[in-house]
């Protein structure tokens, strides 16, 4: 409820923008000169949250689907251990223009960055012990599923007809699928079409691994 988002690209916020950048409700996004909103960076209190659900350990190699400003990346280089370890996609090529410039300030050099469309992952650098999206997803794609390595955890905003974006997380051991939600919260939709176009048959194997994840409890800020 008390949450705001302002643009990162409007000179005129410029105050409003390092104000809300310490703000734990606070999100920042940049947008085109017709208003539209192009790509934000959550919140604080949100990126700690599925960062703390994803449970990046030293050594773990890290996909992330939506590079948004850089600042995810970062914090999964110093979880993983080595920037090396994390990959980093966004769709649209001037955001990660962007999230280079950002992370090469603070030093991180080493991150790969990519301009593609994230939903079909990143096939020549899987598998990956952790993949997470910033974005919110129609439904959980098998390229995000297949690249998981054994062990893996995969962490995603879903989106589900009547509900407000619940988070899901689901842990990969074998050929089963077993996860849950850890909360909720308003995400930016995903962009693009999977290069395959078999949206249909990524519905159906998102369904039928449905039968294999336990009953999903929720996880309240509170609990």
């Amino acid at each position: 409820g008390g949450s705001r988002r302002v643009s990162a690209m409007d000179l005129r916020w410029s105050a409003a923008v390092i104000e809300a950048a310490y703000q734990p409700a606070a999100a920042i996004g940049t947008r085109e000169a017709d208003g539209a909103w192009t790509s934000s960076c959550s919140s604080p209190e949100i990126v700690c949250w599925m960062l703390e659900t994803l449970a990046v350990a030293r050594g773990c190699r890290v996909l992330e689907i939506g590079s948004g400003t850089g600042w995810n990346a970062a914090l999964l280089s110093c979880l993983a251990g080595n920037p090396k370890f994390v990959h980093s996609i966004d769709i649209q090529p001037d955001v990660i223009v962007e999230a280079q410039r950002h992370l090469r300030r603070a030093g991180i050099t080493e991150c790969r960055l990519r301009a593609a469309d994230g939903r079909n992952g990143w096939t020549t650098a899987a598998p990956f012990d952790r993949i997470i999206a910033t974005a919110a997803c129609p439904t959980v794609f098998s390229s995000f599923t297949d690249q998981l390595a054994e062990g893996g955890r995969l962490v995603l905003p879903i989106q589900i007809k009547g509900m407000n974006t619940p988070i899901l997380w689901i842990d990969r051991h074998k050929d089963v699928l077993s996860g849950g939600f850890a909360g909720h919260a308003h995400f930016m939709s995903m962009i693009g079409q999977p290069e395959d176009g078999k949206t249909k048959d990524m519905e159906r194997r998102w369904r039928s691994a449905l039968k294999t994840v336990r009953p999903l409890p929720w996880r309240n800020g509170d609990d």
